[in-house]
């Protein structure tokens, strides 16, 4: 302002107008590009208001990308799941034969010989299997374990090893010698029933099934032993339910022992004088008949339905471990937590010390009259 023109008004400067040229209309950008999220975050820079565009740009992104990496997870896992499954057929032939229930061989060249190596192999192919080796040894180790078993199995069928039988009968002379002798059975699958029986001969039974029983025996010092189980060779055309009634002479002192994978029994060991019975098996069904003359009966089994007959003259001690379980005792007293005693104590002969382990059964005791 001018001192000497105190009323002159204040003039204002009115910035330079630019006349209007025709410029071109810029292309219309997409809000989920990468160029409009860096133009919009130049613009925050300058202090011009931004767009939310950069959540929307993130929204739009990740879409692409779940879908490729779940479709790389789906490709890996399906050779993995080859791997793991190859595995799996291993493992349940090792624990088959360690079982004794069969063994693969070929020729005579038992396969159990190249399982670790198959093993080593899963292994590393686990560890690289997002690699092409580990695809390529993958998809080879679960041809060869699941189609080459099986192509053996059915070759066996083919050639059977084994010959037919239906019915046989065999017997085993007694010895006067010993002591007391050992019964070992091994079974599969079986209909199994043990008698005593008065008989010049130790043991004898019937014996029906589409396998063969093989029978293994000698003396030890002051006792014999027998060892009768199926052959291990499986046959796939063959009926593996096999039909067993064995007797055993009633005067000699036995120790008993029942291995079966699945089994019907029928065991009355009331004209006999067996001190000990262990029976293990997968699942069985059973019907037991103790008489005085036992000490210890022993009985462990996955699944279970067994019915348990004792006398009025013994005294039983009665260990009962289980999962899940249902127990019917008549004149029992539970004195810990796995632990019954029978209330006959003033008035038993003899005690009788049983033990059963289970993970599902069915278990009824029932006293003789």
């Amino acid at each position: 302002m001018d001192p000497i023109q105190p009323n002159q008004p204040e003039k204002k400067q009115v910035p330079n107008q630019v006349p209007e040229t025709n410029q071109p209309t810029p292309p219309p950008q997409d809000p989920t590009s990468l160029e409009s999220f860096i133009r919009q975050s130049s613009a925050d820079q300058s202090g011009v208001p931004a767009q939310p565009l950069f959540q929307e740009w993130i929204q739009a992104q990740p879409q692409v990308i779940e879908k490729i990496i779940y479709k790389k997870q789906r490709v890996h896992g399906f050779f993995r799941t080859l791997t793991i499954l190859a595995l799996v057929v291993i493992g349940f032939l090792m624990l088959l034969e360690t079982l004794n229930v069969f063994s693969l061989n070929i020729n005579g060249f038992n396969l159990n010989l190249i399982y670790p190596i198959f093993i080593l192999f899963s292994s590393v192919v686990i560890w690289s299997y997002r690699g092409l080796f580990g695809k390529i040894f993958g998809l080879l180790l679960f041809l060869v374990v699941v189609g080459g078993f099986f192509t053996i199995w059915v070759y066996t069928s083919l050639n059977p090893s084994t010959e037919t039988k239906f019915w046989s009968y065999i017997s085993y002379p007694f010895d006067s010698t010993v002591q007391y002798s050992k019964l070992y059975i091994n079974t599969l699958v079986s209909d199994f029933t043990f008698i005593g029986k008065k008989t010049d001969n130790f043991i004898e039974w019937n014996y029906g099934s589409d396998r063969k029983l093989l029978v293994l025996s000698g003396n030890k010092e002051n006792f014999q032993y027998y060892s009768i189980k199926e052959e291990t060779n499986l046959n796939l055309l063959q009926n593996y339910y096999s039909i067993i009634s064995l007797g055993i002479n009633s005067t000699q002192p036995l120790y008993l022992y029942v291995k079966n994978l699945l089994a019907l029994q029928k065991i009355d060991l009331t004209d006999t004088l067996v001190k000990s019975a262990k029976i293990h098996s997968a699942a069985i069904i059973s019907d037991i008949v103790v008489w005085s003359f036992v000490n210890t009966l022993d009985i462990e089994s996955a699944l279970a339905d067994i019915t348990i007959h004792l006398p009025k003259d013994v005294w039983v001690k009665l260990t009962y471990k289980h999962l899940l379980w249902q127990l019917e005792l008549v004149d029992f007293e539970q004195k810990g937590k796995w632990y019954f005693e029978s209330t006959n104590i003033a008035s038993a002969q003899k005690v009788v010390n049983i033990t059963m382990r289970f993970g599902v059964a069915r278990t009824k005791i029932v006293w003789r009259e």
